[in-house]
C-alpha cells in the first residue's frame, strides 16, 4: 500500500464496521505519516493509536522506539507515534 502499487478497497472501512460495530477505530496511518514527511512512519503511527488501550505510560512507548529505532530516525518517528495517540 505505502510504495503506491495497490490501494485499500473503497468500502473497507463499511467492511470493518459491520463486523466489528462499535469496536473499531479507523486511523489512516499513512496520511499522518506523509504530513510529517515520511510515509514509512505509518506503522509507528498506528503504534501509537493502539498505544491507547493499553494502561502503560507513554514514556515506556518511546523507551521503546528509542531501544529498536536508529538515532537518525527518532525524532520523525517520536512524532508519529505522539500522532497516533492523539489520532483516537
Amino acid at each position: 500500500m505505502n510504495l503506491g502499487q495497490t490501494v485499500y478497497p473503497p468500502d473497507v472501512e463499511q467492511v470493518f464496521r459491520k463486523y466489528f460495530k462499535d469496536n473499531f477505530h479507523m486511523v489512516n496511518g499513512q496520511e499522518i505519516a506523509l504530513k510529517l514527511g515520511d510515509v514509512r512512519a505509518a506503522n509507528v503511527v498506528l503504534v501509537g493509536a493502539f498505544s491507547n488501550f493499553f494502561n502503560f505510560k507513554e514514556e515506556k512507548w518511546l523507551d521503546a522506539l528509542k531501544n529498536l529505532l536508529p538515532p537518525k530516525i527518532l525524532e520523525l518517528n517520536f512524532a508519529a507515534f505522539m500522532e497516533g495517540r492523539k489520532a483516537l
